[in-house]
């Protein structure tokens, strides 16, 4: 699994959804859904864990990982909050880094420090979402 904290220099959202499309298990979201880099780690294993289970609210992997970061059941507003932006976060549980590097222009920024209570929230969060959903 690969999780960075990029900012475009260049941002083109159309340029990200069509890699998006043509590169699976990857997700490009917005540096403001995400807590840290453990909460993409733990998003991605919880969405992994549901289609092992088949306890997946979506047919799409990738759609499956954006329910689990964002903690919420409905695709409209999940892929509304978690739109990319200019400052985002690359994640793939595939083969696509590379791919990525050689496409975009961005800068490869490090993830701010939080407090433990902070990202123990975020996890559970996306853990049990479902329980207040």
């Amino acid at each position: 699994m690969i999780v960075k904290l990029v900012e475009f220099n260049k941002f083109d959202v159309e340029k990200v959804v069509l890699f998006l499309q043509n590169h699976k298990k990857t997700q490009i979201v917005s540096f403001d859904v995400v807590v840290s880099e453990k909460h993409i780690i733990h998003s991605v294993n919880q969405c992994l864990k549901a289609f092992a289970q088949h306890r997946n609210y979506s047919n799409n992997e990738e759609i499956e990982f954006l329910i689990r970061l964002v903690g919420n059941k409905q695709i409209k507003k999940v892929i509304e909050k978690s739109k990319p932006t200019k400052k985002s976060v690359f994640v793939s549980w595939g083969d696509s880094w590379s791919d990525f590097k050689s496409e975009f222009d961005f800068k490869e920024l490090k993830f701010p420090k939080v407090t433990e209570k902070i990202e123990k929230e975020a996890l559970e969060k996306s853990a049990t979402f479902w329980l207040s959903s």
